[in-house]
């Protein structure tokens, strides 16, 4: 079981879960359910780290991007507000000369941008 802030974060995380893209990490871990058998997950404040470009190491742009999407999806507030920074946020990422190095205008990063922002 994985507490989640929203129905959204939670749709979020079966998502990343379909796609391959998370796993559930020992930080997550907080104990075990009344039933004495059930694990319960507790997500990090600022929601996993997708680990998106696929490179050996996590990288700086993917935790930035990351909490930028768990921020979208952790709250019921206005989602045009919320969608609007989760755009700007990539779209710097885009402007960058690392990220863009570090293959962030690859097509599928897009793609997983714009299923987030869908939810």
């Amino acid at each position: 079981m994985i507490t989640t802030p929203s129905e959204r974060a939670a749709a979020y995380l079966i998502m990343l879960f379909e796609k391959g893209l998370l796993g559930v990490p020992p930080a997550f871990e907080v104990g075990v359910h009344s039933d004495g058998t059930t694990k319960v997950y507790q997500t990090p404040k600022d929601g996993p780290v997708v680990p998106f470009l696929g490179l050996d190491e996590v990288q700086v742009i993917e935790k930035v991007l990351s909490k930028a999407m768990w921020n979208f999806v952790a709250t019921e507030l206005p989602q045009e507000m919320l969608a609007q920074a989760l755009r700007r946020r990539f779209e710097s990422q885009l402007a960058c000369s690392t990220c863009q190095e570090l293959g962030i205008e690859r097509p599928e990063v897009k793609e997983l941008v714009d299923l987030v922002l869908g939810l």
